[in-house]
């Protein structure tokens, strides 16, 4: 099975809504038997619910438990991964994660992004009658609509799934895949000024395709030593 390796941040600011997809939205799309005695789900009949929710489950479980423990507050650090450290020396920027995930699992959760944008009929109502929530993970002041839930899904996605669109933002992303492997094993990788641009623009790509407003991407980018 042909393989992906990922280079995520281990930064609650990018990777909480990603966690969140599953109490949030994935576990009610998954089909259920109904009042005939068929599974029904309110995703197209042509896409899997249940192969999206498995898939997702294999891409948390690749990214370990010391990633959910810094997400959830409950560590500071991912144990093992070492901390970029910028080229003054001092300036602690973030644990960049090595991930290996298969090929089809990021298909899967591709097929959730583009339905949710396209949506109509069942998913449609579905969608409009769980946004009205405003303690679930999609309202930020952004709407009580299905769009404002398909907005969300695809921010929260868009850590694995965001794909290099220009020929220097994939070698940006390979010359800093290149770097943390080269640096495995140790407690922190020191980066050279250029480096230190490569990641600059990596995470700035990151948290625009993350951020919900410009107070977020704000603050995100102060988190990860951008600002």
């Amino acid at each position: 099975m042909p393989t992906v390796n990922l280079l995520l941040p281990a930064e609650p600011d990018i990777l909480a809504d990603f966690y969140a997809l599953e109490e949030g939205l994935l576990i009610q799309l998954r089909p259920l038997p109904g009042d005939d005695g068929e599974s029904w789900s309110p995703l197209p009949g042509h896409v899997d619910g249940e192969a999206i929710y498995q898939s997702y489950l294999r891409v948390l479980d690749a990214l370990t438990s010391g990633t959910a423990d810094v997400v959830y507050g409950r560590a500071d650090l991912v144990p093992g991964v070492p901390m970029l450290i910028g080229a003054d020396g001092r300036t602690e920027l973030v644990q960049l994660l090595d991930v290996q995930v298969e090929a089809r699992d990021l298909i899967h959760l591709g097929w959730l992004r583009d339905e949710l944008a396209k949506a109509e009929d069942d998913l449609s109502t579905f969608l409009d009658d769980v946004a009205g929530d405003r303690h679930a993970p999609w309202w930020k002041g952004e709407g009580t609509d299905g769009p404002a839930v398909a907005a969300w899904t695809r921010r929260a996605l868009a850590p694995v799934l965001k794909t290099e669109i220009t020929r220097e933002a994939a070698k940006d992303r390979a010359d800093l895949l290149a770097v943390v492997r080269a640096g495995a094993g140790q407690e922190r990788i020191e980066l050279t000024a250029a480096q230190e641009e490569v990641y600059g623009r990596f995470m700035v790509a990151l948290i625009r395709a993350t951020a919900g407003s410009r107070t977020d991407a704000h603050l995100t980018a102060f988190a990860t030593g951008l600002l």
